[in-house]
């Protein structure tokens, strides 16, 4: 419960479009509501290299579509495919395949910057371990 009150007022989430060759370094911010609230300016630059779309057979609805970004900072080029189901993480950052535009010519990706992630795993494994030290005391209270 604290992890998921923590999430909802930390977590960041950004839209950032872009056509085939083209570089931003700077997400469109947006809160839970969906109204644009502002702009952060990242440590690198992203630039869509490929962005490919496969459609059902006989139908305009996309099947599958991936981005091939390239990450710059410093110099040092990281180049990572984002695709449905299937997100990319790169400094604080998480990259979804969110939809595409212009036909297939322009590609839109949520960014979410999550820094309690954790918390959930965290709750987890302190249920488990509770279960387990509550079940084992139980057990051994039985043999005796």
């Amino acid at each position: 419960v604290i992890s998921g009150f923590l999430q909802c007022f930390w977590r960041q989430q950004a839209y950032l479009t872009l056509a085939e060759n083209q570089t931003a370094s700077q997400l469109t911010l947006y809160s839970q509501s969906g109204k644009a609230t502002g702009t952060v300016n990242l440590l690198y630059s992203i630039t869509l290299k490929k962005f490919e779309v496969e459609n059902w057979q006989n139908s305009d609805i996309a099947k599958e579509y991936s981005s091939t970004l390239a990450f710059e900072k410093d110099g040092v080029l990281d180049v990572k495919t984002v695709k449905m189901n299937a997100p990319v993480q790169y400094g604080a950052w998480t990259y979804f395949q969110s939809g595409h535009l212009n036909d297939g010519k322009t590609t839109v990706l949520l960014a979410v910057k999550n820094p309690v992630k954790i918390l959930p795993y965290l709750a987890l494994i302190l249920v488990v371990l509770g279960s387990l030290i509550m079940y084992s005391q139980k057990l051994f209270a039985a043999r005796k």
